[in-house]
Protein backbone atom coordinates (compact mmCIF):
# COMPACT_ATOMS: atom_id res chain seq x y z
CA UNK A 1 0.00 0.00 0.00
CA UNK A 2 1.27 3.36 -0.80
CA UNK A 3 1.69 6.34 1.40
CA UNK A 4 1.28 9.55 1.38
CA UNK A 5 3.95 12.18 2.79
CA UNK A 6 3.13 15.06 3.51
CA UNK A 7 5.42 17.55 3.36
CA UNK A 8 5.33 20.45 5.98
CA UNK A 9 7.36 23.77 4.96
CA UNK A 10 5.33 26.09 7.00
CA UNK A 11 8.12 28.22 8.22
CA UNK A 12 9.22 29.07 4.55
CA UNK A 13 5.36 28.84 3.78
CA UNK A 14 4.68 31.29 6.41
CA UNK A 15 7.26 33.51 5.81
CA UNK A 16 6.15 34.14 2.48
CA UNK A 17 2.54 34.62 3.82
CA UNK A 18 3.57 37.13 6.04
CA UNK A 19 7.12 37.70 7.52
CA UNK A 20 6.00 40.28 10.03
CA UNK A 21 3.18 37.63 11.34
CA UNK A 22 5.56 34.94 11.82
CA UNK A 23 9.28 36.48 12.96
CA UNK A 24 7.20 38.86 15.62
CA UNK A 25 5.17 35.94 16.37
CA UNK A 26 6.30 33.22 16.71
CA UNK A 27 8.87 30.93 19.03
CA UNK A 28 8.83 28.35 16.88
CA UNK A 29 12.72 28.89 15.75
CA UNK A 30 16.00 28.42 17.03
CA UNK A 31 17.95 32.34 18.35
CA UNK A 32 19.69 33.96 15.14
CA UNK A 33 22.62 33.91 17.95
CA UNK A 34 23.70 31.99 21.40
CA UNK A 35 21.04 33.98 23.28
CA UNK A 36 17.44 32.12 23.54
CA UNK A 37 15.91 35.18 25.44
CA UNK A 38 13.50 37.15 23.84
CA UNK A 39 12.37 40.10 25.40
CA UNK A 40 9.54 40.49 23.16
CA UNK A 41 8.66 37.30 24.22
CA UNK A 42 8.89 37.63 28.52
CA UNK A 43 7.13 39.65 30.73
CA UNK A 44 8.64 41.65 34.10
CA UNK A 45 7.15 42.46 37.56
CA UNK A 46 8.79 44.28 40.43
CA UNK A 47 7.37 41.97 43.09
CA UNK A 48 9.23 44.01 45.64
CA UNK A 49 11.18 46.91 45.85
CA UNK A 50 14.70 46.43 43.27
CA UNK A 51 13.42 42.97 43.10
CA UNK A 52 12.16 42.09 39.54
CA UNK A 53 10.69 38.47 38.38
CA UNK A 54 10.90 37.67 34.67
CA UNK A 55 8.32 35.07 33.10
CA UNK A 56 8.54 33.22 29.64
CA UNK A 57 5.03 34.10 27.76
CA UNK A 58 5.03 31.64 25.27
CA UNK A 59 7.41 28.78 25.90
CA UNK A 60 10.27 28.76 22.91
CA UNK A 61 12.02 25.70 21.79
CA UNK A 62 15.11 23.97 22.48
CA UNK A 63 16.61 20.70 21.83
CA UNK A 64 16.68 17.85 24.28
CA UNK A 65 19.27 16.32 26.35
CA UNK A 66 21.57 18.97 25.84
CA UNK A 67 23.33 21.42 27.98
CA UNK A 68 21.80 24.82 28.81
CA UNK A 69 22.97 27.78 31.18
CA UNK A 70 21.47 30.96 32.28
CA UNK A 71 23.96 33.58 33.08
CA UNK A 72 23.70 37.25 34.66
CA UNK A 73 26.73 39.19 33.76
CA UNK A 74 25.85 42.93 34.10
CA UNK A 75 27.90 44.96 36.83
CA UNK A 76 24.89 46.41 38.06
CA UNK A 77 22.78 43.93 38.84
CA UNK A 78 23.48 41.73 41.97
CA UNK A 79 22.13 38.43 41.21
CA UNK A 80 19.75 35.31 40.38
CA UNK A 81 17.86 34.84 43.23
CA UNK A 82 14.24 31.79 42.55
CA UNK A 83 14.77 30.13 39.52
CA UNK A 84 12.23 27.97 37.86
CA UNK A 85 12.63 25.95 33.87
CA UNK A 86 9.32 23.94 32.82
CA UNK A 87 9.92 21.86 29.72
CA UNK A 88 7.49 20.95 26.98
CA UNK A 89 7.17 17.61 24.50
CA UNK A 90 6.08 17.91 20.86
CA UNK A 91 2.34 18.39 22.18
CA UNK A 92 3.04 21.35 24.05
CA UNK A 93 3.05 18.73 27.65
CA UNK A 94 4.71 19.81 30.48
CA UNK A 95 7.06 16.77 31.04
CA UNK A 96 8.18 16.37 34.83
CA UNK A 97 11.52 15.86 35.08
CA UNK A 98 13.76 16.15 38.64
CA UNK A 99 16.91 18.10 37.12
CA UNK A 100 20.15 18.63 38.78
CA UNK A 101 20.94 22.14 38.57
CA UNK A 102 24.89 23.22 39.15
CA UNK A 103 24.65 26.91 40.31
CA UNK A 104 27.75 29.46 39.86
CA UNK A 105 28.47 32.19 42.70
CA UNK A 106 29.98 35.57 42.61
CA UNK A 107 32.60 36.34 45.02
CA UNK A 108 29.75 37.42 47.55
CA UNK A 109 28.24 33.81 47.21
CA UNK A 110 25.51 35.05 44.93
CA UNK A 111 24.23 32.99 42.28
CA UNK A 112 25.54 34.39 38.89
CA UNK A 113 24.79 31.00 37.05
CA UNK A 114 22.44 27.99 36.66
CA UNK A 115 23.20 25.26 34.15
CA UNK A 116 21.07 22.00 33.50
CA UNK A 117 20.43 19.41 30.76
CA UNK A 118 17.25 19.46 29.20
CA UNK A 119 14.76 16.03 29.62
CA UNK A 120 14.61 13.38 26.57
CA UNK A 121 11.75 14.32 24.40
CA UNK A 122 11.94 18.54 25.46
CA UNK A 123 11.01 20.46 22.29
CA UNK A 124 10.57 23.82 24.03
CA UNK A 125 10.92 25.61 27.50
CA UNK A 126 9.83 28.29 29.80
CA UNK A 127 12.13 30.23 32.11
CA UNK A 128 10.93 31.97 35.44
CA UNK A 129 13.48 33.44 37.52
CA UNK A 130 13.79 36.73 39.75
CA UNK A 131 17.03 39.11 39.89
CA UNK A 132 17.99 41.85 42.29
CA UNK A 133 17.92 45.32 40.39
CA UNK A 134 19.40 47.07 43.00
CA UNK A 135 21.99 49.45 41.29
CA UNK A 136 19.94 49.76 37.97
CA UNK A 137 19.29 53.78 37.55
CA UNK A 138 17.57 54.28 33.71
CA UNK A 139 16.17 52.55 30.86
CA UNK A 140 13.04 49.56 31.48
CA UNK A 141 13.60 45.71 32.79
CA UNK A 142 13.07 44.78 29.10
CA UNK A 143 16.23 46.19 28.09
CA UNK A 144 18.15 45.01 31.08
CA UNK A 145 17.16 41.41 30.02
CA UNK A 146 18.30 41.83 26.69
CA UNK A 147 21.75 43.46 27.74
CA UNK A 148 22.90 41.71 30.73
CA UNK A 149 20.96 38.33 30.70
CA UNK A 150 21.89 35.27 28.61
CA UNK A 151 20.15 31.62 28.20
CA UNK A 152 22.48 29.56 26.13
CA UNK A 153 23.16 26.36 24.94
CA UNK A 154 26.59 24.86 27.20
CA UNK A 155 27.66 25.86 30.19
CA UNK A 156 30.45 28.50 29.18
CA UNK A 157 29.43 31.65 28.96
CA UNK A 158 29.46 32.97 25.03
CA UNK A 159 31.74 35.68 24.59
CA UNK A 160 34.05 37.95 26.62
CA UNK A 161 32.89 37.36 30.41
CA UNK A 162 30.92 40.80 31.19
CA UNK A 163 29.73 41.62 27.27
CA UNK A 164 26.76 41.96 26.34
CA UNK A 165 25.02 38.97 24.46
CA UNK A 166 22.01 40.46 22.91
CA UNK A 167 18.97 38.75 21.24
CA UNK A 168 19.38 38.35 17.56
CA UNK A 169 16.29 36.98 16.55
CA UNK A 170 14.58 33.48 15.12
CA UNK A 171 16.88 32.14 12.13
CA UNK A 172 15.57 32.29 8.80
CA UNK A 173 17.29 29.53 6.72
CA UNK A 174 17.05 26.27 9.44
CA UNK A 175 14.12 23.67 8.52
CA UNK A 176 11.01 23.88 10.21
CA UNK A 177 10.48 22.66 13.44
CA UNK A 178 7.59 21.69 13.31
CA UNK A 179 7.33 17.96 13.38
CA UNK A 180 5.27 14.71 12.98
CA UNK A 181 1.93 15.37 12.41
CA UNK A 182 1.50 18.87 14.14
CA UNK A 183 2.59 22.53 14.06
CA UNK A 184 1.86 25.65 15.92
CA UNK A 185 0.69 28.87 14.16
CA UNK A 186 0.67 32.45 16.21
CA UNK A 187 -1.87 35.00 14.75
CA UNK A 188 -2.53 38.12 15.62
CA UNK A 189 -6.33 38.67 17.03
CA UNK A 190 -6.47 42.28 15.16
CA UNK A 191 -5.91 41.10 12.15
CA UNK A 192 -5.98 36.84 12.17
CA UNK A 193 -4.53 34.54 9.55
CA UNK A 194 -7.04 32.84 7.03
CA UNK A 195 -7.08 29.04 7.32
CA UNK A 196 -6.85 28.88 3.79
CA UNK A 197 -3.43 30.76 3.44
CA UNK A 198 -2.20 27.81 6.05
CA UNK A 199 -3.54 25.42 4.08
CA UNK A 200 -1.64 26.77 0.75
CA UNK A 201 1.26 27.05 2.42
CA UNK A 202 1.20 23.28 3.24
CA UNK A 203 2.63 20.57 -0.36
CA UNK A 204 1.98 16.96 -0.09
CA UNK A 205 4.00 14.03 -1.98
CA UNK A 206 3.40 10.86 -2.56
CA UNK A 207 5.99 7.48 -3.28
CA UNK A 208 3.70 6.78 -6.25
CA UNK A 209 1.78 9.69 -7.26
CA UNK A 210 4.68 12.26 -6.47
CA UNK A 211 2.82 15.75 -5.97
CA UNK A 212 -0.64 15.62 -4.25
CA UNK A 213 -0.79 19.00 -2.89
CA UNK A 214 -4.07 19.38 -4.79
CA UNK A 215 -5.42 16.89 -2.84
CA UNK A 216 -5.53 18.65 0.81
CA UNK A 217 -8.53 19.43 2.55
CA UNK A 218 -9.25 21.12 5.41
CA UNK A 219 -11.01 18.30 7.19
CA UNK A 220 -11.69 19.63 10.41
CA UNK A 221 -11.69 23.59 11.50
CA UNK A 222 -12.41 24.53 14.68
CA UNK A 223 -10.65 27.76 14.69
CA UNK A 224 -12.20 29.74 11.77
CA UNK A 225 -15.55 30.53 13.98
CA UNK A 226 -13.03 31.51 16.73
CA UNK A 227 -10.46 33.32 14.90
CA UNK A 228 -11.53 36.76 16.64
CA UNK A 229 -11.34 34.87 20.20
CA UNK A 230 -8.24 34.66 21.83
CA UNK A 231 -7.54 30.68 22.89
CA UNK A 232 -5.64 27.86 20.77
CA UNK A 233 -7.89 25.95 18.24
CA UNK A 234 -6.99 22.46 16.04
CA UNK A 235 -6.74 22.98 12.20
CA UNK A 236 -6.81 19.08 10.46
CA UNK A 237 -5.67 18.81 7.25
CA UNK A 238 -5.72 15.75 4.81
CA UNK A 239 -4.00 14.45 2.06
CA UNK A 240 -4.36 11.75 -0.34
CA UNK A 241 -3.00 9.43 -3.11
CA UNK A 242 -5.14 8.00 -5.95
CA UNK A 243 -5.65 4.91 -3.79
CA UNK A 244 -7.30 6.99 -1.09
CA UNK A 245 -4.48 6.35 1.40
CA UNK A 246 -4.72 9.06 3.69
CA UNK A 247 -2.21 11.83 5.52
CA UNK A 248 -3.52 13.95 8.29
CA UNK A 249 -1.98 17.18 9.74
CA UNK A 250 -3.08 19.21 12.51
CA UNK A 251 -2.05 22.65 12.82
CA UNK A 252 -2.67 24.67 16.23
CA UNK A 253 -3.54 28.17 15.57
CA UNK A 254 -2.89 30.65 18.61
CA UNK A 255 -5.20 33.72 18.46
CA UNK A 256 -3.13 36.13 20.64
CA UNK A 257 -3.47 40.27 21.63
CA UNK A 258 -0.53 41.94 21.26
CA UNK A 259 -2.10 45.68 21.36
CA UNK A 260 -1.95 47.40 24.52
CA UNK A 261 -4.47 49.31 26.04
CA UNK A 262 -4.94 53.09 25.84
CA UNK A 263 -5.36 55.79 28.30
CA UNK A 264 -6.99 58.63 26.83
CA UNK A 265 -9.97 61.08 28.61
CA UNK A 266 -9.04 64.74 30.66
CA UNK A 267 -5.16 63.95 30.65
CA UNK A 268 -4.82 67.35 31.97
CA UNK A 269 -6.65 69.41 35.60
CA UNK A 270 -6.82 71.72 37.78
CA UNK A 271 -6.64 71.98 41.68
CA UNK A 272 -7.39 74.08 44.15
CA UNK A 273 -4.63 73.75 46.84
CA UNK A 274 -7.47 73.99 49.77
CA UNK A 275 -8.60 70.90 48.76
CA UNK A 276 -6.83 67.29 47.60
CA UNK A 277 -8.11 66.07 44.56
CA UNK A 278 -8.57 61.80 45.42
CA UNK A 279 -7.40 59.29 43.06
CA UNK A 280 -11.01 58.58 42.12
CA UNK A 281 -11.56 61.94 40.99
CA UNK A 282 -8.88 61.61 38.91
CA UNK A 283 -9.47 58.55 37.57
CA UNK A 284 -13.11 59.41 36.63
CA UNK A 285 -11.71 61.75 33.78
CA UNK A 286 -9.30 58.81 32.45
CA UNK A 287 -10.79 56.99 29.79
CA UNK A 288 -9.98 52.98 29.06
CA UNK A 289 -9.75 51.27 25.44
CA UNK A 290 -8.45 48.35 24.31
CA UNK A 291 -8.57 46.76 20.69
CA UNK A 292 -9.93 43.48 22.21
CA UNK A 293 -11.44 43.55 26.22
CA UNK A 294 -13.67 45.14 27.59
CA UNK A 295 -13.01 48.56 29.23
CA UNK A 296 -14.34 46.94 32.97
CA UNK A 297 -11.78 43.96 32.09
CA UNK A 298 -8.90 46.37 31.93
CA UNK A 299 -6.58 46.88 35.05
CA UNK A 300 -5.81 50.53 35.69
CA UNK A 301 -3.23 51.07 38.42
CA UNK A 302 -0.94 54.19 39.43
CA UNK A 303 2.80 53.76 39.08
CA UNK A 304 3.87 57.09 40.46
CA UNK A 305 2.58 60.37 42.37
CA UNK A 306 3.81 63.57 42.70
CA UNK A 307 0.70 65.21 43.48
CA UNK A 308 -0.99 63.64 46.87
CA UNK A 309 2.10 64.89 49.17
CA UNK A 310 2.34 68.41 47.52
CA UNK A 311 -1.86 68.83 46.84
CA UNK A 312 -1.49 72.10 49.14
CA UNK A 313 1.38 73.69 47.06
CA UNK A 314 0.96 75.83 44.04
CA UNK A 315 2.80 73.86 41.25
CA UNK A 316 2.32 71.16 38.45
CA UNK A 317 2.57 67.61 39.28
CA UNK A 318 2.73 64.49 37.89
CA UNK A 319 0.82 61.03 38.40
CA UNK A 320 1.61 58.36 35.91
CA UNK A 321 -1.26 55.47 35.17
CA UNK A 322 -0.55 51.63 33.76
CA UNK A 323 -3.23 49.90 32.12
CA UNK A 324 -3.44 46.23 31.53
CA UNK A 325 -5.11 44.34 29.42
CA UNK A 326 -6.24 40.78 30.39
CA UNK A 327 -3.38 39.40 27.57
CA UNK A 328 -1.07 41.08 29.82
CA UNK A 329 -0.47 43.94 27.41
CA UNK A 330 -0.25 47.35 29.38
CA UNK A 331 0.73 50.87 28.46
CA UNK A 332 1.35 54.48 30.18
CA UNK A 333 -0.13 58.08 30.53
CA UNK A 334 0.83 60.51 32.32
CA UNK A 335 -1.38 62.86 33.89
CA UNK A 336 -0.88 66.20 34.96
CA UNK A 337 -2.25 68.35 37.83
CA UNK A 338 -2.26 72.06 37.90
CA UNK A 339 -2.34 72.96 41.49
CA UNK A 340 -3.99 76.61 41.87
CA UNK A 341 -3.55 78.91 44.90
CA UNK A 342 -7.09 79.15 46.82
CA UNK A 343 -6.57 80.29 50.06
CA UNK A 344 -6.99 83.69 51.29
CA UNK A 345 -4.08 85.39 53.33
CA UNK A 346 -4.97 86.05 56.85
CA UNK A 347 -5.26 89.55 58.59
CA UNK A 348 -3.64 89.35 61.90
CA UNK A 349 -4.81 91.89 64.40
CA UNK A 350 -7.08 93.56 67.32
CA UNK A 351 -11.09 93.67 65.55
CA UNK A 352 -12.02 96.57 68.40
CA UNK A 353 -9.98 99.60 69.63
CA UNK A 354 -11.10 102.04 72.20
CA UNK A 355 -9.63 105.81 72.13
CA UNK A 356 -10.01 109.06 74.16
CA UNK A 357 -11.73 111.81 72.29
CA UNK A 358 -8.89 114.07 73.76
CA UNK A 359 -6.14 112.33 72.27
CA UNK A 360 -4.32 112.63 68.58
CA UNK A 361 -4.17 108.83 67.11
CA UNK A 362 -3.92 108.38 63.24
CA UNK A 363 -5.57 105.42 61.54
CA UNK A 364 -2.57 105.02 59.91
CA UNK A 365 -0.94 103.82 63.89
CA UNK A 366 -4.24 101.60 64.20
CA UNK A 367 -3.62 99.66 60.83
CA UNK A 368 0.37 99.86 61.88
CA UNK A 369 -0.79 97.16 64.55
CA UNK A 370 -1.95 94.54 61.85
CA UNK A 371 0.05 91.64 59.66
CA UNK A 372 -0.87 90.15 57.08
CA UNK A 373 -0.04 86.88 55.77
CA UNK A 374 -0.12 84.32 52.76
CA UNK A 375 0.00 80.79 52.49
CA UNK A 376 2.00 80.90 49.49
CA UNK A 377 2.78 84.67 49.29
CA UNK A 378 4.57 84.50 52.63
CA UNK A 379 4.12 88.47 54.79
CA UNK A 380 2.46 90.92 52.19
CA UNK A 381 1.33 93.03 55.32
CA UNK A 382 2.64 96.16 53.08
CA UNK A 383 -0.16 95.25 50.95
CA UNK A 384 -2.93 95.52 53.33
CA UNK A 385 -5.41 98.36 52.44
CA UNK A 386 -8.28 101.00 53.57
CA UNK A 387 -11.20 100.30 51.87
CA UNK A 388 -13.84 102.00 53.91
CA UNK A 389 -12.61 104.82 56.59
CA UNK A 390 -15.31 106.13 59.04
CA UNK A 391 -12.63 107.03 61.62
CA UNK A 392 -10.37 109.77 60.44
CA UNK A 393 -13.10 112.17 60.29
CA UNK A 394 -14.68 111.48 63.50
CA UNK A 395 -11.68 110.67 65.47
CA UNK A 396 -12.62 113.70 67.89
CA UNK A 397 -16.39 112.25 68.30
CA UNK A 398 -17.40 109.47 70.86
CA UNK A 399 -19.22 106.55 68.35
CA UNK A 400 -18.05 103.69 67.27
CA UNK A 401 -16.75 104.23 64.08
CA UNK A 402 -15.69 101.62 61.30
CA UNK A 403 -12.94 100.61 58.78
CA UNK A 404 -13.02 98.44 56.50
CA UNK A 405 -9.35 96.12 55.43
CA UNK A 406 -8.70 94.38 52.71
CA UNK A 407 -5.23 92.25 51.13
CA UNK A 408 -4.80 90.26 48.31
CA UNK A 409 -2.33 88.06 47.15
CA UNK A 410 -0.34 87.33 43.73
CA UNK A 411 -3.32 84.72 42.64
CA UNK A 412 -6.35 87.67 43.71
CA UNK A 413 -7.71 85.96 46.76
CA UNK A 414 -9.21 88.80 49.04
CA UNK A 415 -9.84 88.49 52.62
CA UNK A 416 -11.60 91.99 54.10
CA UNK A 417 -12.05 92.49 57.35
CA UNK A 418 -14.37 95.39 59.25
CA UNK A 419 -12.66 96.58 62.40
CA UNK A 420 -14.75 98.88 65.27
CA UNK A 421 -12.62 102.53 66.77
CA UNK A 422 -14.65 103.44 69.90
CA UNK A 423 -13.97 107.06 70.46
CA UNK A 424 -15.13 107.19 74.03
CA UNK A 425 -14.39 110.67 76.61
CA UNK A 426 -12.75 108.52 79.08
CA UNK A 427 -9.89 105.83 79.20
CA UNK A 428 -11.82 102.69 78.46
CA UNK A 429 -10.87 98.91 79.51
CA UNK A 430 -10.66 97.46 75.89
CA UNK A 431 -7.16 98.50 73.79
CA UNK A 432 -6.13 101.95 74.47
CA UNK A 433 -3.60 103.81 72.41
CA UNK A 434 -1.85 106.69 73.77
CA UNK A 435 1.23 108.97 73.91
CA UNK A 436 2.25 110.86 76.69
CA UNK A 437 5.13 113.11 77.43
CA UNK A 438 7.24 113.70 79.81
CA UNK A 439 10.30 116.06 80.21
CA UNK A 440 12.85 116.08 82.97
CA UNK A 441 15.72 118.36 83.76
CA UNK A 442 18.96 116.75 84.83
CA UNK A 443 18.80 119.80 88.11
CA UNK A 444 16.79 116.86 89.80
CA UNK A 445 18.24 113.45 90.21
CA UNK A 446 17.44 111.19 87.49
CA UNK A 447 14.04 109.08 87.78
CA UNK A 448 14.58 105.52 87.24
CA UNK A 449 11.72 103.69 85.01
CA UNK A 450 10.55 102.06 87.71
CA UNK A 451 9.76 106.02 89.89
CA UNK A 452 7.73 106.46 86.17
CA UNK A 453 5.30 103.95 86.62
CA UNK A 454 4.58 104.56 90.34
CA UNK A 455 3.94 108.19 89.16
CA UNK A 456 1.78 107.15 86.49
CA UNK A 457 -0.15 104.91 88.84
CA UNK A 458 -0.31 107.52 91.91
CA UNK A 459 -1.75 109.68 88.77
CA UNK A 460 -3.99 106.83 88.29
CA UNK A 461 -3.23 106.60 84.78
CA UNK A 462 -2.49 103.10 85.27
CA UNK A 463 -4.40 101.29 87.95
CA UNK A 464 -2.33 99.94 90.45
CA UNK A 465 -3.33 96.67 90.86
CA UNK A 466 -2.20 95.27 87.26
CA UNK A 467 1.17 93.62 86.45
CA UNK A 468 3.04 95.90 83.92
CA UNK A 469 5.21 95.09 81.75
CA UNK A 470 7.75 96.72 80.04
CA UNK A 471 7.56 96.54 76.21
CA UNK A 472 10.44 98.81 74.87
CA UNK A 473 12.82 101.21 77.12
CA UNK A 474 15.41 103.45 75.56
CA UNK A 475 15.24 105.71 78.19
CA UNK A 476 16.68 103.76 81.11
CA UNK A 477 20.58 103.87 79.38
CA UNK A 478 20.14 107.26 78.43
CA UNK A 479 18.69 108.66 81.81
CA UNK A 480 21.78 110.93 82.42
CA UNK A 481 21.86 112.47 78.40
CA UNK A 482 19.76 115.03 77.44
CA UNK A 483 17.54 113.84 74.68
CA UNK A 484 14.31 112.42 73.53
CA UNK A 485 13.65 108.42 74.61
CA UNK A 486 10.50 106.24 74.37
CA UNK A 487 9.08 103.91 76.83
CA UNK A 488 6.33 101.76 76.27
CA UNK A 489 4.55 99.93 78.81
CA UNK A 490 1.77 97.39 78.74
CA UNK A 491 -0.76 96.00 81.63
CA UNK A 492 -3.82 93.65 80.43
CA UNK A 493 -5.20 94.59 77.40
CA UNK A 494 -3.59 98.21 77.78
CA UNK A 495 -0.67 100.28 76.38
CA UNK A 496 0.97 103.51 76.83
CA UNK A 497 3.42 104.95 74.81
CA UNK A 498 5.67 107.76 76.32
CA UNK A 499 8.21 110.00 74.86
CA UNK A 500 10.92 110.86 77.88
CA UNK A 501 12.36 114.57 77.10
CA UNK A 502 15.76 115.18 79.22
CA UNK A 503 16.67 118.70 79.05
CA UNK A 504 20.39 120.40 80.17
CA UNK A 505 21.32 121.72 83.26
CA UNK A 506 20.55 125.50 82.06
CA UNK A 507 18.53 126.54 85.16
CA UNK A 508 21.28 125.22 87.22
CA UNK A 509 23.87 126.97 85.70
CA UNK A 510 21.81 130.33 85.73
CA UNK A 511 21.23 129.70 89.81
CA UNK A 512 24.98 128.81 90.69
CA UNK A 513 25.81 132.22 88.81
CA UNK A 514 22.95 134.09 90.95
CA UNK A 515 24.49 132.30 94.20
CA UNK A 516 28.16 133.16 94.05
CA UNK A 517 26.84 136.36 93.32
CA UNK A 518 24.82 136.75 96.69
CA UNK A 519 27.88 135.14 98.61
CA UNK A 520 29.94 137.80 97.41
CA UNK A 521 27.81 140.96 98.52
CA UNK A 522 27.24 138.87 101.99
CA UNK A 523 30.93 138.71 102.52
CA UNK A 524 30.95 142.32 101.77
CA UNK A 525 28.40 143.07 103.93
CA UNK A 526 30.19 140.79 106.77
CA UNK A 527 33.61 142.54 106.30
CA UNK A 528 31.52 146.19 106.71
CA UNK A 529 30.04 144.64 110.07
CA UNK A 530 32.99 143.53 111.48
CA UNK A 531 34.69 147.82 111.28
CA UNK A 532 31.70 148.94 112.82
CA UNK A 533 31.48 146.58 115.67
CA UNK A 534 35.20 147.16 116.38
CA UNK A 535 34.76 150.91 116.09
CA UNK A 536 31.80 150.80 118.53
CA UNK A 537 33.78 148.63 120.89
CA UNK A 538 36.22 151.11 120.81
CA UNK A 539 34.26 153.96 122.08
CA UNK A 540 33.15 152.18 124.98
Amino acid sequence: MRKVFLVLSLVLCFILININKVHANSYDYFPLGDNYIDPGNHSFEEIEPNLIQVETINPFVVKDTKVYSLFVSSPTVDYILNYEFSFYDNENKRIDADLDYIEGYNSDGKIIKVTFTTPYNTKRISICFEFSNKFYMGGGYREVIDQYFVFCEGSDYPGPIGSSIEYQGPMQDLEPVIEGSSGLYITNVNDPVDVEEIKSALKAYDETDGDVTDSIIIYEDNYSENKNVLGLYEVIFRANDSRNNCTYFTVFIQVVDIDAPVISGTLNLSAYNNQLLTQSEIINNLVLTDNYDLSSLITLELVSDDYTANYNIVGRYELVFRATDTSGNSSEESVFIDVIDAIKPIIDGPMSHIKSNSLDVSLEEFISLYTAIDETDGDITSKIKVITDNYSINQYNTGVWEVVLSVSDAAGNEEIIVIEIEVIDEIGPVFFIDKSKIIIDLNSNPLSTLDLINYFQEAKIIRDDVIVEIIEDTYSENKNTPGTYKLVLGYEDERLEIEVEILEEVEKVEEETSNSIIKKIINILLKIFKIIFKFIKCLF
